[in-house]
Formats: structure tokens, C-alpha cells, sequence
């Protein structure tokens, strides 16, 4: 049975990046510029080429700045709203203050790490097993 692939992307954007110190100490992490971009604009590109236009941005420590470069992402043809909480809030709590933006199903990932995985495989894969929870490790 092969349900459709999520339209919707969650991304945690909200931590201090103090690994990345002291980069971070007036810009997110998820806006350090890689290749010219900031580092999540590369993460939402690629989701987008799978197909996902969606984004909430679950932003926190420096969240307006993420907020003031994306907007409402109309820019790239992408539709993003936001979920902003204090930098101490942990995963779990971001997502439950993000639950009335998010759709049933949506993919949920770091805004810090950047993996090819075939989206369409991995829907795939989750709806063949029947669970309402699949993680997927990238070496």
C-alpha cells in the first residue's frame, strides 16, 4: 500500500549553535552561509526539488533573522510559516507548539544537517510498514 509522500516539512531551527561559536554568536546556525546561502536555505532547495514547498520553521535563539530573510518564502515559490519559542525548548516541545500548523503527515529534520535521501522511497518504505513513525539514519 503506497501512500502519497508528505507535502510538509517541519524544520527545527531553533537551538544556540554554540559548537559554531563564534559564527553564532550574532547569526543562527541555520543562517551561517555555506556556498554563498545560508546552510538551510541549501536543506529547503533540496526538499524542494522532491517535491515539498511546505515549510514550518520552528525557529528560536536569533529566530527574526531566519524569519526576515525567508518570509513567507513566496521568493523561491514556497510557502513557510513559522513557530518561534524561547533556545531552551527541546525538540519534542517545538513540535507540540508547531501541532496546529502541521499537516498529519510531514517530514521532521535539523535544520543542521544536509542528507540526500529519495523522499519518495522513504514514503514509500514508512507506508509499507504500517507504523505512524519512521527515522531514518544517514551515514
Amino acid at each position: 500500500m503506497t501512500e502519497p509522500m508528505p507535502r510538509q516539512a517541519a524544520v527545527l531551527c531553533g537551538g544556540r549553535g554554540t559548537r559554531l561559536r563564534p559564527h553564532t554568536d550574532t547569526t543562527p546556525k541555520p543562517m551561517v552561509e555555506v556556498a554563498n546561502r545560508p546552510f538551510l536555505e541549501h536543506i529547503l532547495r533540496q526538499l524542494a526539488e522532491q517535491g515539498i514547498v511546505r515549510f514550518v520553521l520552528m525557529t528560536g535563539y536569533l529566530g527574526e533573522q531566519i524569519h526576515e530573510y525567508f518570509g513567507t518564502g513566496s521568493r523561491w515559490g514556497w510557502d513557510i510559516g513559522y513557530s518561534h519559542g524561547p533556545a531552551d525548548w527541546d525538540t519534542g516541545r517545538r513540535v507540540v507548539e508547531a501541532a496546529g500548523l502541521l499537516d498529519d503527515s510531514f517530514v521532521l529534520l535539523y535544520s543542521d544537517n544536509f542528507a540526500l535521501v529519495d523522499l519518495g522511497v522513504l514514503a514509500d518504505r514508512h507506508a509499507a510498514t504500517g507504523r505512524s513513525l519512521t527515522l531514518t539514519l544517514k551515514p
